[in-house]
């Protein structure tokens, strides 16, 4: 008899329960587990079973976060939406990562660098989107013959002083010149991506969000106030550090945007702009009728309305913090919207970002967001002319509007930089844009032609593509032919006869500066088509017979007068906002350099007025990458335009330009 361990000598061990037969008892309670199990599994199989819980260490999504109800993953990662936006139809985003860990297990796990990988891994990817993708080399970015700092060099490197000059800035730049085989001296090549501060890597969707948890740009506070107005609230009540004095009225950000950026760039148009809150006071006072037929099914994304209100407030007059509150707003916005799925509410986002260089920093740059929505606008056909059966007119005219506006995006983008377009319009058969507002069958003399200013930019632009692949490719005038330069020559004087005395937007509202932006356009267009002829780099071709006529010069010469004029007065606003003006008005600058080498003193006033210009805007605003330079070196570049030519003409005395500065010359 053995007795047990520990106890007393007068007890016996039971022979039922000695070690041998313990498994016998063991096996029966599996059986019986086993057969709890399939019961469980068998009704399980008939009850629809709860989506498992959110882990602690997993973010919820922003609505669920927002109405603190519980966010549910049907497939137990945070990889597609949540079951509760699933069901109720509700765009799942979220913008952050899941909150650290803070309970003891975790944070001995991490003490121990169990969970430290992944920290750092983001981290990583957080200071360098390429710093972790493999066979990544760094690529030169190229400025062609029609770019500013190409023009320069060309026409004003004529001095030992401007040459050495421009040497300096081109080292400093890493601009390296004549690097081509064949047509030298037709373009740059500029630095590599990871010398250039100035222009911010394009990342990816993936990365932006890494971006975003690991560098808090956007705070809570921000997120909450422009929540709560919606992004159309008065610049005072966003002015909680400013002091707005009482006798000055300070109108709302969204309704600078729709009197005065909107007319101009109707990319989304008024009514769009509303939302799904609808017309307010300020609007009906201004517009005096709301059509409600024009405006969209589904409202735009509020990225749209933010990027609308982030342009107006670009302008030097808006205080910075109001401003710097936006770009906040509007780089987590842009963040969480869903660019992976082609839609026009995509493009336009896509071509407002374009705008300005500082708005397209969170995508890159303003070419890159031009491409991506040239390329996004044609998987969704809006080259196409689609029929009136297939789709509603107010949409159909909605598609020839921002399609319109790819083609001067495009355009524009494209010979400011000296680059291909990205645009075919051989493959388009898509109508022009609509004069009317959307909803508008046939043209009513009720109505007011709201587009008519967008019709005729998007016919400038195509006359400024047609004048850029005649004389601004790198063969020159080399492909060009007498036919087509006369059409040319043909079309534009059509274009300028038709132009209207009065743009009107509504019956109380005027688009405002048409006329003086058209004309600030129509310099670059000009210069473009004339340049080879005038002032030609290259011999012209004998087998062209054509030869522009003297009043095309005549016309150049007054407008980029006047647009100087423009720029250094109400154009700042437009110079500061739209920066696609800026190629335009160095173009001015390079005409009246061209008319100081005549010997016209008015050309040195003008010159003088508009270099102030260009350095007053580089001044005001960041030193962000455009046209693949920062904006100090294009006021260094402009400089060198005046100092050339004070050595090579000393006899211009300077009392005749300040004389003529206070006449008002």
């Amino acid at each position: 008899m053995v007795s047990t361990p520990g106890a007393g000598p007068s007890r016996p061990t039971p022979p039922q329960i000695q070690p041998q037969p313990l498994p016998q008892p063991h096996s029966q309670s599996h059986h019986r587990s086993q057969s709890q199990s399939q019961t469980q599994s068998q009704s399980n199989a008939t009850q629809p079973t709860r989506p498992p819980k959110r882990l602690r260490t997993r973010r919820a999504c922003d609505y669920c976060r927002e109405h603190r109800i519980r966010c549910e993953y049907t497939n137990g990662s945070e990889q597609g939406s949540c079951a509760h936006c699933e069901n109720f139809g509700i765009p799942c985003m979220k913008v952050a990562e899941a909150p650290p860990d803070e309970r003891p297990r975790a944070a001995k796990m991490q003490k121990s660098g169990g969970g430290s990988s992944a920290r750092d891994e983001s981290a990583t990817m957080s200071e360098s989107p390429r710093a972790l993708i493999p066979g990544t080399v760094t690529d030169h970015l190229y400025l062609g013959p029609t770019s500013f700092s190409q023009q320069v060099h060309h026409h004003f490197s004529g001095t030992p002083f401007a040459l050495d000059q421009l040497r300096y800035l081109e080292e400093k730049l890493e601009l390296s010149y004549d690097v081509f085989q064949w047509a030298k001296g037709t373009g740059f090549l500029v630095g590599s991506r990871g010398n250039m501060a100035s222009s911010p890597l394009p990342v990816s969707p993936q990365n932006r969000r890494i971006n975003q948890s690991s560098a808090p740009t956007f705070s809570r506070i921000n997120d909450k106030i422009v929540e709560e107005i919606g992004g159309i609230t008065m610049w005072n009540k966003f002015c909680h550090g400013q002091i707005v004095p009482n006798n000055i009225h300070v109108p709302s950000v969204m309704y600078q945007a729709q009197t005065r950026i909107i007319p101009v760039w109707p990319v989304a148009s008024v009514h769009e702009s509303l939302g799904s809150e609808g017309p307010t006071e300020e609007f009906l006072q201004t517009f005096i009728t709301h059509h409600p037929e024009s405006a969209p099914i589904t409202p735009p994304p509020r990225a749209t309305r933010l990027a609308l209100c982030t342009l107006a407030a670009m302008s030097r007059d808006v205080p910075s913090n109001i401003r710097e509150s936006l770009l906040s707003a509007l780089n987590a916005a842009v963040g969480a919207h869903d660019f992976a799925t082609s839609s026009l509410s995509t493009v336009q986002l896509l071509l407002l970002l374009s705008v300005n260089d500082v708005l397209a920093n969170e995508i890159g740059r303003p070419g890159r967001a031009v491409y991506n929505a040239t390329r996004m606008a044609t998987e969704i056909a809006l080259h196409r002319n689609v029929s009136p059966t297939f789709s509603a007119v107010s949409h159909l005219h909605r598609r020839a509007r921002v399609w319109g506006a790819c083609i001067i995006a495009d355009r524009w983008c494209s010979v400011r930089q000296g680059q291909m377009p990205s645009l075919d319009l051989s493959h388009a058969d898509a109508p022009l844009p609509f004069s009317y507002p959307d909803h508008v069958v046939e043209p009513d003399l009720t109505l007011t032609p709201c587009f008519m200013f967008h019709l005729a930019m998007t016919r400038l632009a195509e006359l400024l593509g047609r004048a850029y692949h005649l004389t601004g490719t790198p063969a020159g005038l080399a492909r060009a032919e007498d036919l087509k330069l006369l059409l040319w020559q043909r079309d534009f004087e059509a274009w300028v006869e038709g132009l209207p005395a009065q743009w009107p937007y509504s019956f109380r509202l005027e688009t405002p500066e048409a006329a003086s932006i058209l004309s600030l356009l129509a310099v670059s267009v000009l210069y473009t088509f004339l340049q080879p002829f005038f002032w030609p780099t290259a011999p012209i071709p004998p087998n062209l017979a054509y030869r522009p006529p003297a009043k095309m010069m005549e016309d150049l010469q007054s407008r980029s007068t006047a647009a100087i004029n423009w720029v250094s007065g109400p154009g700042q606003y437009y110079l500061d906002i739209w920066p696609m003006l800026i190629h335009p008005f160095l173009s001015c600058l390079l005409v009246q350099a061209k008319g100081l080498r005549s010997g016209d003193p008015l050309a040195a006033v003008m010159l003088d007025t508009g270099i102030q210009s260009i350095q007053s805007w580089a001044e005001c605003g960041p030193n962000r990458s455009l046209m693949h330079l920062p904006r100090d070196a294009i006021s260094k570049t402009v400089e060198i335009l005046k100092t050339e030519q004070v050595l090579v003409f000393p006899w211009i005395p300077a009392t005749i330009s300040n004389w003529m500065t206070e006449m008002n010359l």
